[in-house]
């Protein structure tokens, strides 16, 4: 039982750590429309933002093999090297996809008794997760088209929440590996 709590709370506090990122990219676009500025590269170092699951220990008591399973939603240089509107959205997108392969990944582990319950808050995870992804998207398209891009201050803000994001939700859906080992 405290296997499918832990993977539903971690499903839950990704989708609540999406709400909190559109609140974000709808400041950062509204600020910076207000103000345009003209925009300079500059290259942040990139590490990777995988959370490995090699350190973790299993409480279980259980003779099953634990297996281990590297989740990365996206690199922090893939988040990094997004310059333009459409960068930001493609990453966006890619980080829910991904997020959802992991969480239909996580569904086939569990035993049939908790399969259904799980089916239905996947379900209701991907209409906020697609209601989230709408919303990131129309934030970002006020900045102008997907091949405008982003002023330097602007971008390192919204880089630094994607980050933040992406590695608590990749650190949930370990979590809930984790659980189910």
């Amino acid at each position: 039982m405290k296997k499918y709590l832990t993977a539903g709370i971690a499903l839950f506090a990704v989708v609540a750590l999406a709400a909190c990122s559109n609140n974000s990219s709808q400041t950062q676009a509204s600020s910076s429309s207000a103000s345009q500025s003209s925009s300079s590269s500059s290259e942040a170092s990139s590490s990777s933002s995988t959370v490995d699951s090699s350190s973790t220990e299993s409480s279980s008591s259980s003779a099953s093999e634990k297996t281990e399973t590297d989740v990365t939603l996206l690199t922090d240089a893939e988040i990094d090297n997004a310059k333009t509107v459409g960068d930001y959205k493609k990453l966006y997108e890619t980080m829910i996809n991904n997020y959802l392969k992991h969480a239909n990944e996580i569904g086939k582990r569990l035993p049939a008794s908790a399969k259904a319950s799980y089916d239905e808050q996947i379900e209701q995870m991907k209409s906020t997760l697609d209601s989230s992804k709408q919303t990131f998207d129309s934030s970002l398209s006020q900045l102008g088209s997907d091949t405008t891009e982003i002023p330097a201050t602007v971008r390192d803000s919204l880089a630094s929440t994607l980050k933040t994001t992406n590695q608590t939700a990749a650190s949930m859906l370990q979590q809930a590996y984790d659980a189910l080992s």
